[in-house]
């Protein structure tokens, strides 16, 4: 593989050491990558996750008065009406399935086309 792509497209953002900006040590990717766990979240982060922690913490009250009172909770009473949320989970496994299969796929056969996205710059 040639790296013409790369010498086209650096990496930015990474402390460089050298006279070139793609000279660099690896001690500065590492001081960059571990100084984010030394330091304290900013204040937009803690905002963040309380959000994230009530979204979580309503849906599991959801699940919970769901399993508690049943289906019914959704405004399916029919006996037969329950099965939307079954299609809606096999559905959505089934698409789940398939992104791993065609990947398996495309691996097993070596697909020249079929690179990762972080790859997609060096096209």
């Amino acid at each position: 593989m040639n790296n013409e792509g790369r010498d086209r497209f650096p990496a930015r953002g990474l402390a460089t050491t050298g006279t070139s900006p793609r000279e660099s040590h690896a001690g500065s990717l590492d001081d960059q990558v571990l100084r984010f766990p030394a330091e304290r979240p900013p204040r937009a982060w803690y905002v963040a996750l309380a959000v994230t922690l009530t979204a979580l913490g309503i849906g599991g009250l959801c699940i919970c008065w769901t399993l508690y009172y049943g289906i019914g909770t959704w405004g399916n009473n029919r006996p037969v009406a329950w099965g939307f949320g079954i299609i809606n989970f096999v559905f959505w496994v089934g698409i789940g399935h398939a992104g791993t299969l065609i990947s398996a796929i495309l691996f097993l056969l070596r697909a020249a086309g079929a690179t990762p996205l972080p790859d997609s710059p060096r096209l």
